[in-house]
């Protein structure tokens, strides 16, 4: 199972802020990412930097409607 929980780095250890519902001592495998988008406006940029552009989309759902 794969989910994404925020955490925060403290005193050089990394501090789960959401409930990890996990058995002591289980192991898991950690991707980190720092956080760079404060506000919707920036998430909506940065979708739009790693979403790739479609130049005619009415023309593709056209077609797929066909």
């Amino acid at each position: 199972m794969s989910r994404v929980i925020r955490a925060k780095y403290t005193g050089g250890v990394l501090k789960p802020l959401d409930n990890l519902d996990l058995e002591e001592g289980e192991l898991v495998s950690l991707i980190i990412r720092k956080k760079i988008s404060a506000g919707i406006v920036e998430i909506v940029n940065e979708l739009r930097k790693a979403t790739p552009k479609i130049e005619d989309p009415v023309k593709i759902l056209e077609e797929l409607r066909r």
